[in-house]
């Protein structure tokens, strides 16, 4: 716990005592407005450690250098920090060969017959 208190994020934590911790509590309908709380020594530990992960479990962050705003860029110097090649791009394949490796069905083919289905373009509406 010694580690986190030197981070920060303990702002909250008014006083502690030997029985009773008092904290600050963020009230439910004006996020900004704060009110004291004392808690018993088991209640606070049990509030705490909710926030604690079980071992080799990883905080997911939705920032970082894999924040959708700069991760192509972000990738690019990772990768060329790694000295790493980036992986091949996938092969581009069309909306029928698609659904042909999904669904085990070849739409390009006609299913009484099995003929060659020609591809038409819509009719255009008058203007």
């Amino acid at each position: 716990m010694q580690r986190v208190f030197r981070r920060g994020g303990f702002e909250r934590v008014a006083t502690a005592t030997a029985p009773l911790q008092n904290a600050l509590r963020r009230s439910c309908r004006k996020k900004e407005t704060t009110y004291p709380v004392t808690l018993d020594a088991h209640e606070f530990i049990r509030r705490f450690l909710l926030h604690v992960l079980p071992p080799r479990f990883v905080k997911i962050r939705f920032y970082g250098f894999l924040s959708h705003t700069n991760k192509k860029a972000a990738l690019k110097t990772i990768r060329t920090a790694l000295h790493v090649e980036p992986p091949p791009a996938p092969p581009e394949e069309t909306t029928a060969e698609k659904i042909e490796r999904i669904t085990g069905i070849d739409i390009t083919h006609c299913p009484k017959c099995h003929g060659v289905l020609i591809q038409a373009a819509l009719p255009q509406h008058p203007p």
